[in-house]
């Protein structure tokens, strides 16, 4: 059933007005619900969301490495670049040195996260398209 706009200019029947209020009280009382569970958080519960805020951070930066990187090579075949000098390159290596071994383990387990992603998405669709001779 169609739910009509308070906003039109028809009289919505006494049913219609019950409905709507009924829906209205529903959402008022679910925001109410999840706005209590939010505040009911624990501290470890906030360290977890810290957390996994700080993850999707690194996996932006890591997908807009990536983005870069692919433009970067894709400039370089079109011959429409040039690419930095190396004496800029060698300062950028001694700042970072510390942070390679982490940033390689983590595209490592982007990478596997993908591919497994991507085999399970195949299975699924394998299973799917099973028929019967």
């Amino acid at each position: 059933m169609k739910r009509k706009s308070i906003e039109t200019d028809e009289i919505l029947s006494v049913t219609d007005q019950r409905r709507l209020e009924m829906d209205i009280r529903k959402d008022y009382l679910r925001y109410n619900q999840l706005s209590g569970e939010l505040h009911d958080l624990d501290i470890q519960d906030a360290k977890r969301i810290e957390t996994v805020k700080k993850i999707v951070i690194v996996l932006e930066s890591l997908r807009m490495m990536g983005n870069a990187e692919l433009k970067y090579s894709a400039l370089l075949k079109n011959k429409k670049f040039d690419p930095p000098d190396a004496d800029d390159q060698e300062e950028e290596k001694d700042d970072t040195e510390d942070d390679v071994p982490k940033v390689k383990e983590m595209i490592r387990t982007v990478k596997k996260d993908k591919q497994d992603r991507q085999h399970r998405q195949r299975r699924i669709h394998l299973r799917g398209n099973t028929t019967i001779c």
